[in-house]
């Protein structure tokens, strides 16, 4: 994670342990529902534009300031 520019799946260590690195998250699909997620996560739907819209969302310098 220390190197990582965002991570990209439905872990829950993109939940819980990304936001210490102070990396992004694009969280995919509904696994990680419930689970109290900090302001690095982005989640999305299943479908390739919505993932792409959010992984570029996470590379942009005003979300990246946020967290």
């Amino acid at each position: 994670m220390k190197t990582a520019k965002f991570m990209l799946g439905n872990s829950s260590s993109g939940i819980v342990e990304s936001a210490s690195f102070n990396l992004p998250v694009v969280n995919i699909g509904t696994r990680q529902d419930g689970k109290l997620k900090p302001i690095n996560v982005i989640d999305t739907d299943y479908d390739t534009n919505s993932i792409l819209k959010a992984i570029t969302k996470c590379k942009k310098y005003s979300f990246l300031q946020k967290i």
